[in-house]
This record gives structure tokens, sequence and C-alpha cells, in this order.
């Protein structure tokens, strides 16, 4: 039987990212808990999606079991999820946002509107971590939970794979479950910048500039990643990620796996912070206005 302390080790690292974040910035926020919940049924809609179109291939064809078909519908179908999970909360938003206005109107207080907005706690930052929580949380659950729950409950011994012989598989699933969860959290912030920008056009976020400077970058446009890259950043490192995956189908290919996936991971977490973080937020990047 697997040790508990491996048991209770592997689900940390699993399961850390997403119920440390979970506690920490939604625990106390109930509009919050309903973005975890809510992005975390868009998951289960996506899997229930790819699920179809596998299940549409006859049992023990060749077809069924190849890397293609497994991974790419799974890509597609999770990032349909995000860009539309994403879009009705933008109409959920506005529509919020248009029931402060007209309070404000009913009642003449014109300084409403920002302590309310604070409480509920509608930005993009919070909102999209909530949202990533959720995804990833689900993804975990789903991919890695019975896992956890077979190697707890039967009396078999530590489970290892000609894939990994050098750790339990235990551990070497749970590393990616974290790595995975990581990233799911870094794809939801995307999304949102992304639908932004297509819902509002893609200089909304970006810093403006007058003089030389506006003319060295066409009269103010968009510096930073509009809201079509960022959707494409979502789709090329989610498939990046998953590729890197295949590996495991080798003799010892946790080796590549998971430093591959670790690359991915990093990689796109760099890309947000410098590319969409400064024009992630309203305001952002607005304070200097450069002047000749």
């Amino acid at each position: 039987m697997t040790s508990t302390a491996l048991i209770i080790g592997c689900a940390l690292i699993a399961f850390s990212p997403t119920l440390s974040l979970l506690f920490l910035l939604t625990h106390k926020k109930a509009q919050l808990t309903i973005v975890v919940t809510t992005s975390a049924f868009s998951f289960l809609l996506s899997i229930l999606f790819s699920s179809l179109i596998h299940l549409a291939f006859p049992t023990g064809s060749a077809a069924r079991s190849s890397p293609p078909l497994l991974l790419l519908p799974a890509i597609i179908f999770q990032t349909l999820a995000r860009v539309g999970f994403v879009t009705v909360y933008r109409r959920v938003e506005a529509a919020v946002a248009h029931s402060i206005h007209l309070h404000e109107r009913q009642v003449g207080d014109t300084a409403l509107s920002e302590s309310v907005k604070l409480r509920l706690e509608l930005n993009d930052l919070s909102c999209g971590i909530a949202s990533g929580v959720g995804f990833g949380l689900m993804k975990v659950m789903m991919q890695y939970g019975t896992l956890l729950a077979s190697e707890a409950s039967e009396n078999m011994g530590t489970l290892y794979q000609e894939s990994c012989p050098v750790m339990p598989s235990l551990l070497n699933s749970a590393v990616m479950a974290c790595l995975f969860s990581l990233l799911d959290i870094v794809l939801m912030l995307l999304t949102f910048y992304g639908v932004k920008g297509r819902f509002r056009g893609d200089s909304t976020n970006a810093p403006h500039y007058s003089g030389v400077l506006s003319r060295c970058c066409s009269c103010g446009g968009v510096l930073g990643p509009d809201g079509n890259q960022a959707v494409g950043a979502v789709l090329l490192a989610h498939t990046a990620a998953t590729v890197s995956t295949v590996a495991n189908k080798a003799n010892n290919g946790c080796l590549l796996a998971l430093p591959l996936l670790a690359c991915v991971v990093v990689g796109t977490w760099a890309y947000f912070w410098m590319k969409v973080m400064p024009y992630f937020l309203p305001g952002r990047g607005m304070e200097g206005r450069h002047q000749d």
C-alpha cells in the first residue's frame, strides 16, 4: 500500500496552487466564489464535448488511442470554454455596471459607484485569478483525483510506470497537475485580457503618447498585444503544454515531459507579466503621457 506520507505530500503538491488561492482570495467574497464555481462548470462542459468526439470512434480502433484525437479536441474545447466563460462574464459585468448607474441617477449619489464596485470585487485581476482557480481545480480533481483515490484505497503497493521509473506515478502526476493548474490560471488571465480587447477595441488598455513617441508608435497605437494575439497565445501555450506530455509515452519520458511542461508554464507567465500585465487593468501604463 502506498504510504500515507506520500499520499498527503502528493495531494499537497497537486492541489496547493488552486486551494491556496481559493482560500486566500475567494473564501470571503461570495461574488468570487460564484466565479470559481461557474468557471469549473465551463471546464466540465469542455471535457464533455471533447469526450463526445472521442466516443464517436469505435472501441479498439487505432484512431481512438491516437494522440491527436486525444489532445486536439480537448485543447480546442477548453479554449472555447475559456472564451465563452469570459464573454458571459463581460455581459454580466456590463449589466451590473448599468444597474449601478441607474441606481446612482435615482438616488442622486454619484459617489456610490466606486464603493459598490469595490465591494463587488468585479475587476479583471481578481476575477481572472478566481476563474483560473475554478478551471484548474476542477481539472486537477478530474485528472488527478481518481489516481489519488485509487492509490489511497488499494493495497497493491506504490505504482511505478515505465514512462517514469525514477519516481512514483503518484508524484509524477502530482507535479504535472500542479504545473497545469498554474498554467490554467495564467491562461484565464490572458483570456480576460483578450476578450476585453475584442469587446472594447484593442487600444483600450494601451498607453497613449503624443509628439515624437506617438509618431514612432503609429500615433499612439497598441504597444501591448491585442485581443486576438492574447487569445492566440492561450491556444499556443495550451497546445505546447499538452504536446509536451506526449513524451510520457516513451520509457523515462517524464525526464523530458516535466522540464518541457515547466518551461511552457514559466514562459507563459513571463509573457503575461512582461507583455500583458502593464496593460491589464484600467489605468495601467497610462501614467506616463510623454510630451515633446
